[in-house]
C-alpha cells in the first residue's frame, strides 16, 4: 500500500520502497533515474489517485480560505487572554423603554390605519380607550331575563316530575 506522502506525489527515497523487490528496484532506480517497479503493492488504484488528487485539493483550499478569514475560530470557552478581549469587544445590548414601544405602537397604527383609510382610534397622548361598561338599566333587564328563564325551567321540570308521579300511582 501507498503511505499518505506516496499518493500525492511524493516518491519515496531510494532503498525505502515497500516493494518485495526492493533490490532489484534500488538498483534499476539507481541505474536509470526513475522507478521501474510494476508489483502490485507499489502500484495506486484509480480511487486511491483521485482520492489524493482531492484530498490536496481540499487542503489547497483550505489554506486559502484560512489566509482570507484568518485562522478557523475555535468552538467553546476561548482561552485566557481571548476572553477578555472578547468581553470587551462585546456592544452592550440596548434596550427601549415602555414608553418608546408604546409610541411606536401608536406609530404603526396610524400607518397601518393610513392605509385602512380609517382614523386612528388612539391618541399618542397614552390613554387607553376606556374599558366598555354595562349600564344599570341593561344589567337589570339580564337579570329579570335569567330570572324568567330559571322560573320556566323549574315549572317544566315540576311538570315531569307530577306526570312521573301520576304514572307511578296508576302502575301501582
Amino acid at each position: 500500500m501507498w503511505t499518505s506522502k506516496e499518493r500525492i506525489g511524493v516518491r519515496p527515497v531510494v532503498g525505502q520502497s515497500r516493494c518485495r523487490l526492493a533490490a532489484f528496484m534500488v538498483a534499476t532506480t539507481v541505474s536509470t533515474g526513475r522507478n521501474n517497479c510494476y508489483d502490485l503493492c507499489c502500484m495506486p488504484t484509480a480511487t486511491d489517485h483521485i482520492v489524493a488528487l482531492l484530498l490536496a485539493e481540499r487542503d489547497r483550499l483550505n489554506r486559502a480560505i484560512e489566509v482570507i478569514q484568518g485562522p478557523v475560530k475555535r468552538r467553546g470557552r476561548p482561552p485566557g487572554s481571548a476572553a477578555e478581549e472578547l468581553s470587551v469587544a462585546v456592544p452592550k445590548k440596548r434596550h427601549v423603554s415602555a414608553a418608546s414601544r408604546r409610541r411606536m405602537a401608536l406609530a404603526q397604527k396610524k400607518r397601518w390605519a393610513a392605509i385602512k383609510g380609517q382614523s386612528p382610534a388612539l391618541s399618542q397622548a397614552g390613554s387607553k380607550p376606556q374599558k366598555r361598561r354595562i349600564s344599570a338599566e341593561g344589567m337589570k333587564r339580564i337579570i329579570a331575563a335569567t330570572k324568567k328563564r330559571w322560573a320556566l325551567k323549574r315549572a317544566a321540570e315540576a311538570k315531569l316530575n307530577r306526570a312521573a308521579a301520576k304514572k307511578a300511582l296508576k302502575a301501582a
